[in-house]
């Protein structure tokens, strides 16, 4: 993946209290790291990227959300309702607007599509 074209910034630096300027061994000890930190960024804003396409392309509520997540999980309407303490018709309203805003039909295929979104947070 080419840093050019991810969109964010990662900083490591660090502070040093009592001196104006950071001694040379530790500017050369984050100048080491950067080669091995620069990749890990570059996957992380890439997986940034990616889940923040996925929420734009979902429209849901913040409870939404919620139902979403606990519906991917296998919990049933009932579990659903106790856990967020709501009616079972609300928790069926919300898996209905979830599995359209998602575009699936059931919700095994709703779960394997919040799997996929989970590798990316």
């Amino acid at each position: 993946m080419d840093i050019a074209r991810l969109d964010g910034v990662l900083y490591v630096g660090m502070a040093v209290r009592g001196s104006p300027r950071a001694p040379a061994r530790d500017l050369a000890v984050l100048r080491a790291l950067r080669r091995y930190l620069a990749p890990l960024a570059v996957d992380q804003l890439g997986r940034n990227r990616e889940q923040m396409a996925l929420r734009a392309s979902w429209s849901l509520t913040p409870r939404e959300w919620e139902v979403a997540r606990l519906a991917a999980q296998g919990l049933s309407n009932r579990r659903i309702a106790d856990h967020l303490f709501v009616g079972v018709d609300t928790v069926k309203k919300h898996v209905s607007r979830v599995l359209d805003e998602a575009g699936r039909t059931n919700r095994a295929q709703l779960a394997a599509r919040w799997r996929e979104w989970e590798r990316f947070r």
